[in-house]
């Protein structure tokens, strides 16, 4: 049997994510997967968040602390249909099929047009990696006017999306044939992002000191997609090759520069802290889809070509992505001279990733990090994305030698595949740093 469309889901996947390792809206880095937004000294990781926390994620006796080995991540997500892959390549299957009678044939187009409307509604996979080049993020604590700490950073990421775009299968009761122009929906974004911020103590309140920070981000981003119909090609490489060729065909290339900032305050075991994301929102552009298709000479992309004109009412054939702005709030507490630390954190609007994804987060955890090396910290957590897919997923992690960090995350949302049942959502981060 082919597997034509696990081929497309791999391939608009990988495509965007291969030349990806930045904390982008679909994936928290390093050990944010646990801890959320929420301010804490554990790591590096936690200024990417709010820059405010800069000041607060390096020892006040460090001068250095740094990323050191290429902190990566990835994860991946898929919509709420049982059985969604099989039977789509039971599709294309029928698609290519010759039937003895047209009863026959009648009898597949009616099962699949009972369940394509589903598919087309619910049925997506979507695949994604971030994570940061070595030596970054990086942290130097400075003196003088100037002083307080300076972080840089050099991140990317990436991101593939494939869904279903559904039509009715009817038979051709002459060469006794299903046709269709069901396509695969393929959207694909690469994201390199260079950001340098400032973070320092603004003045006394209280029992704690308020932090205020803020970066200045320069994001490079390419974005593509495409309609693939699902009787185009013929096998699984002359399909991989139409992905591919269609994304580099359509990809779109673009360039802006945006902002963060963000307020803590700390004292010796409270942290409460307030930050907005993309304060000037850029706006990005896909490749156009369904234009100049009789210029085409290559027949399979100009058939895919009038594939997207034959559903433009259902996709924009122009398209733009805004990255656009979001404000969150986050609570860290920490117990036993700092090993238990409990934090949460909850994003008060919802946005769009790049390939249209809605997001956002509300996170709690709890974490235990010892004082000395040679016993590992352990972390528990909980995220919800309130928007969007609304899925859950329990987060797990590990500290070792004070150095090695490992993340997961497994959904809470069930998936059947092939009569075996799996997490909608799963997501995983292995990241080294260190301090001195």
């Amino acid at each position: 049997m082919i597997r034509l469309f696990r081929r497309s889901l791999l391939a608009s996947g990988m495509l965007a994510c291969l030349p990806a390792m930045a904390a982008p809206v679909f994936h928290p880095a390093g050990t944010n997967l646990t801890h959320g937004a929420a301010s804490n000294g554990d790591t590096v990781f936690a200024a990417t968040a709010n820059p405010a926390a800069t000041s607060l994620a390096i020892d006040p006796d460090a001068r250095v602390r740094m990323g050191l080995l290429p902190n990566a991540g990835a994860g991946y997500e898929v919509g709420p249909v049982d059985g969604f892959a099989d039977e789509v390549d039971d599709l294309i299957d029928l698609l290519d099929a010759d039937f003895a009678t047209v009863n026959e044939a009648q009898d597949a187009a009616d099962r699949f047009n009972a369940i394509l409307p589903e598919i087309g509604r619910d049925g997506y996979v979507k695949a994604y990696a971030a994570g940061h080049v070595p030596l970054f993020p990086l942290m130097v604590r400075t003196d003088g006017l100037l002083g307080g700490v300076w972080s840089f950073d050099i991140s990317f990421a990436g991101e593939g999306w494939a869904g279903i775009l559904d039509d009715p299968v009817t038979v051709d009761t002459v060469n006794l044939e299903a046709q269709s122009n069901t396509a695969a929906y393929v959207k694909g974004a690469e994201i390199t992002e260079f950001a340098v911020g400032h973070s320092r103590s603004l003045f006394r309140l209280g029992p704690g000191e308020v932090f205020v920070g803020g970066r200045i981000k320069y994001i490079q981003m390419a974005l593509s997609k495409q309609v693939v119909l699902l009787e185009s090609v013929e096998d699984d490489d002359d399909f991989a090759d139409v992905v591919r060729d269609g994304y580099e065909e359509n990809q779109e290339e673009g360039s802006g520069i945006t902002a963060d900032a963000g307020l803590t305050w700390a004292s010796d075991s409270l942290r409460l802290g307030f930050s907005v994301a993309n304060l000037t929102e850029p706006e990005f552009d896909y490749g156009p889809v369904g234009f100049n298709c009789n210029d085409i000479t290559d027949s399979v992309q100009r058939d895919n070509c009038f594939a997207a004109v034959y559903f433009a009412d259902r996709i924009a054939r122009e398209e733009s992505h805004v990255l656009e702005r979001q404000a969150t709030v986050s609570a860290g507490l920490s117990l036993f001279g700092g090993s238990l630390a409990l934090s949460a954190s909850h994003d008060l609007n919802e946005i769009n990733d790049p390939v249209g994804t809605r997001y956002q987060w509300s996170t709690v955890a709890a974490g235990f990090q010892p004082r000395t090396w040679w016993v590992p910290g352990l972390r528990l957590g909980y995220r919800q994305n309130n928007a969007g897919s609304e899925l859950s997923m329990v987060t797990a992690g590990a500290t070792l030698f004070r150095v090695i960090r490992l993340d997961v995350g497994y959904g809470l949302e069930d998936v059947t595949y092939e009569d075996e049942t799996y997490p909608r959502t799963a997501a995983v981060n292995l990241s080294v740093e260190a301090q001195f």
